[in-house]
């Protein structure tokens, strides 16, 4: 009786080819894709990668060495690769169709996307400086109201200041959520 492969299911795909562009030895991703979460939860490992049970003994060194001489991604590990990557990433002959395809399309879930942080930052840069013109004048305008307006001046502040950590909160969840996306568990 010939044994038959199952193919990886569509929630495991995807890991198989992140695992496959940063490097990971195919054990590792196999052990990954195949034990239920609370096992990979438990097994060592750092950084978004989790050490199969052969390779446990190994020390991070070596291991770390192994994955930089077998990434496709281009820069070094830990790191993620940034737009300015993906051309190389797509081109490398390693991949097929099919995984080249689910590269480009699920690209949020491997690269750094800092441009979302510095919009941010600029906008919120710009409208304090705005903030602090605009109490300027209206001191210069209104000496006599100078100790309400920099009380309004800094309330304002405070709302600006809380709307850019609502900003980088919601950046980071977003970005937590595609780099810890749970598999699927599949109906056995």
């Amino acid at each position: 009786m010939r044994e038959s492969r199952k193919s990886p299911s569509p929630s495991t795909f995807g890991d198989r080819v992140l695992g496959k562009l940063f490097g990971f030895p195919q054990c590792c991703i196999d052990f990954y894709c195949e034990s239920p979460s609370l096992v990979r939860c438990q097994a060592k490992g750092f950084l978004g990668y989790r050490f199969c049970p052969s390779c446990s003994d190994r020390s991070e060194e070596e291991v770390i060495k192994s994955i930089n001489d077998n990434r496709i991604c281009p820069v070094p590990f830990p790191y993620q690769p940034s737009m300015e990557h993906l051309s190389d990433i797509l081109q490398s002959p390693h991949w097929t169709e099919i995984e080249r395809a689910w590269l480009m399309e699920n690209r949020s879930r491997y690269m750094r996307t800092d441009h979302e942080l510095l919009d941010l930052t600029a906008a919120f840069h710009n409208e304090m400086s705005v903030l602090d013109r605009q109490l300027n004048e209206d001191v210069q305008r209104e000496p006599e109201r100078k100790m309400y307006l920099m009380a309004l001046h800094e309330k304002r502040r405070h709302e600006l200041s809380m709307s850019l950590l609502n900003g980088v909160h919601e950046e980071f969840s977003h970005r937590m959520k595609m780099t810890l996306r749970k598999p699927k568990p599949s109906p056995e």
